[in-house]
């Protein structure tokens, strides 16, 4: 007969230990065991590990000396080996951080049995579950802690901890490089203020209001916006300009300054000279010709004119017409005045005047007046009102007036002078 023991409790990856015993027959017995997973030994006793979990049939078959042979088979199963003891580590995105910056909190962890169950603490008596983590801070040191349960029955736990050093956030006011615009075009841009996450910051611009443009902020704990705007008018370009931002939390006050290169736009000067004259012989005519120039301190300008009649005069330099009409001949004169500026570019402008002489003898005002008179009340649905009588002859003389007399010359008045003549 024989018979054979297993070591208790079968493993994968552990070693098993199988041993025989026989008697009867004749001895000097021989063993040869099958081990159910295609392999096979001689011995006795005899160790083999298997690779794998599950249930094996183990045959023993021993020979005496006479070659008599007895045969016992067992049913032997294999256990999975046990899990490794859990454990767990994290890292973190930083382990000195400053203050309102979120840190980031990833877990490893092996052995044990998963799914896992992660729970975090941050020691500022806030917690978290989960795997990764985030968490922003105020300033100071923190021990975080955490505990990892496996799903054995019963559980396993895991614990790790960690120090972060949260530090006071910097108090930082961001503003963009030198800015170029012309004159006439718009100009925008954002700045932003970073501080104490536990603290409310507000942006403003210093000297806008005495400058021209408009900033606008949105003020925030821990985080401020503004945006400014400028379109620089006429006059404001060639030149620079220092814009002054500065951000404030109640206790610190940051400033930083954006300078603001602002190009001239030449633009073209224009002559504004009197419509239509009318002029009587014996007379006297005197007007003055003026000049519209946005730029005109950038500007070298000229006056000139041409198609001047005998007997006039026109001083360049300050614009003034003067004509002393006596012996000329009645009827239309045209002149043309000219103005040439050289500046950077250089631009032109010319207008027409003319001048309506009328002999001093043929011109009546009365009968213009009523003449001017009788044809409104030609065109009106009441012809016996006094008073649309009287109107329309004022219309009619207003209308036929010369532009100047030795009493009264016309002058058009000017705002600033331009190389000795007045100009608007």
């Amino acid at each position: 007969t024989a018979s054979f023991t297993v070591s208790t409790g079968p493993t994968n990856g552990v070693q098993v230990t199988f041993a025989a015993s026989a008697s009867g027959g004749t001895g000097g017995y021989s063993y040869a065991w099958n081990l159910g997973d295609d392999n096979t030994a001689t011995g006795n006793p005899v160790s083999h590990t298997y690779t794998t979990a599950g249930s094996f049939t183990v045959a023993l078959t021993v020979t005496d000396s006479s070659m008599t042979q007895t045969t016992i088979a067992q049913i032997i199963t294999v256990s999975p080996p046990p899990p490794a003891p859990l454990s767990t580590s994290f890292t973190m995105s930083s382990a000195s951080a400053p203050a309102g910056q979120s840190v980031t909190f990833m877990a490893t962890t092996s052995g044990g049995t998963s799914p896992y169950l992660y729970s975090w603490s941050f020691g500022d008596s806030s917690a978290l579950t989960g795997n990764p983590v985030s968490h922003n801070f105020t300033t100071g040191n923190y021990t975080v802690t955490l505990t990892v349960t496996d799903s054995s029955v019963p559980n396993e736990t895991a614990i790790a901890s960690q120090t972060i050093t949260i530090t006071t956030r910097p108090f930082t006011l961001v503003v963009p490089a030198s800015q170029t615009v012309n004159e006439g075009s718009p100009l925008t841009f954002s700045v932003s203020a970073t501080g104490d996450p536990s603290r409310t910051i507000n942006l403003a611009c210093d000297n806008c209001l005495a400058i021209g443009p408009t900033f606008t902020q949105n003020g925030g704990i821990g985080f401020a916006s503004g945006n400014f705007s400028w379109t620089p008018s006429e006059g404001k370009g060639p030149g620079t300009y220092i814009m002054s931002i500065s951000a404030s939390h109640g206790i610190l006050v940051v400033s930083a300054n954006v300078s603001i290169i602002v190009n001239e736009v030449i633009e073209q000067p224009a002559l504004i000279v009197p419509g239509p004259v009318h002029v009587r012989q014996g007379e006297y005519l005197s007007f003055m010709v003026n000049v519209t120039d946005p730029d005109w301190a950038a500007d070298n300008m000229t006056l000139a004119a041409s198609g001047l009649p005998d007997g006039t005069s026109f001083d360049p330099s300050t614009g003034i017409f003067n004509w002393n009409v006596s012996s000329v001949q009645p009827g239309p004169y045209t002149i043309t005045f000219t103005l040439t500026s050289d500046g950077s570019t250089i631009f032109q402008d010319s207008k027409v005047v003319i001048i309506h002489v009328d002999n001093g003898n043929g011109r009546c005002f009365i009968c213009e007046f009523f003449s001017t008179a009788r044809t409104v009340l030609r065109t009106s649905t009441v012809t016996t009102n006094p008073w649309l009588l009287l109107l329309s002859g004022l219309i009619g003389l207003t209308t036929t007036l010369a532009v100047g007399t030795r009493r009264g010359q016309a002058r058009i008045r000017r705002s600033r002078l331009v190389r000795g003549y007045r100009k608007e």
